[in-house]
């Protein structure tokens, strides 16, 4: 929740998040001007003003186009989620900070819009989220008050925040989004079950395989960046390319290029 407070030059905002978190930001006219983090172990970069989200490098528009390449937003217009992202809190962390966690908990999904963070559960990583990815959302809507795992930046970065009352709004007033939320939690349930498979697995080649079939389409997964797959696996690079070799001399997959065919279920 927030309380503002109007003066003749400024305006204070006080917004609440989870169960500790103050934030105090002032403003004068659309531009803000200050921003204290009572909550501690983050830093707060400059809020949504003058169609900027982050610093002057992030557009309103350009974070609203990030959001509409998740499922949940794909059906919602371009004017609809820059009201969204204009309304919403902008955060940057440093290496190591904690931007969710069971102990920093709330009603919130967030997005990744710089840098990359790792999803742990307990010491074991699930996953690690890049510019684009979303976290909380499982959540968001749960009678649990707290996330059920931590997200953790693994280098600088940024993360826009969107507090539950809004989320729920745009899926009241938007029939497609609310089709997609439910598709992208879908989505998760066969992740999560994949990364319990490869994580008893353990081996890089196995945490390969578990992600190139839960992003096939059509018995295809374009790669545009090995550097970026191995931050997402949580392996290192030469690693990444010993799995390849292995999962393609045991013939499970097909490397043309910057795309790779899943042949392993044609083994069956």
């Amino acid at each position: 929740c927030s309380l503002k407070i109007s003066l003749p030059l400024f305006c204070l905002r006080f917004s609440f998040h989870g169960k500790y978190s103050i934030k105090i930001r002032l403003f004068q006219g659309n531009k803000t001007t200050n921003t204290i983090d009572r909550a501690g172990g983050c830093n707060y970069n400059k809020s949504v003003s003058n169609g900027t989200v982050k610093g002057d490098s992030m557009t309103v528009r350009e974070c609203a186009s990030m959001l509409r390449n998740n499922r949940i937003f794909q059906s919602v217009g371009e004017d609809r989620l820059e009201r969204l992202v204009e309304n919403a809190d902008i955060q940057t962390f440093r290496r190591g900070d904690e931007i969710l966690s069971p102990s920093r908990g709330g009603r919130i999904m967030g997005m990744i819009i710089m840098g990359s963070a790792a999803v742990n559960k307990g010491r074991a990583v699930i996953n690690t989220l890049v510019p684009g990815d979303i976290f909380g959302a499982v959540t968001l809507f749960s009678d649990e008050p707290s996330p059920a795992t931590t997200v953790t930046a693994r280098v600088e970065c940024s993360a826009v925040f969107f507090e539950k009352d809004a989320i729920a709004e745009l899926i009241e007033s938007e029939p497609g989004a609310a089709i997609g939320f439910a598709a992208y939690l879908s989505a998760r349930i066969r992740f999560l079950t994949r990364r319990i498979e490869a994580l008893t697995a353990g081996d890089s080649a196995s945490k390969l395989l578990s992600y190139l079939l839960e992003r096939e389409q059509d018995g295809e997964v374009d790669i545009q960046s090995c550097a970026e797959l191995a931050r997402r696996l949580d392996v290192g690079r030469a690693s990444l390319y010993r799995a390849l070799d292995s999962l393609e001399t045991s013939g499970d997959i097909r490397r043309e290029g910057k795309k790779i065919f899943i042949t392993v279920k044609d083994r069956g």
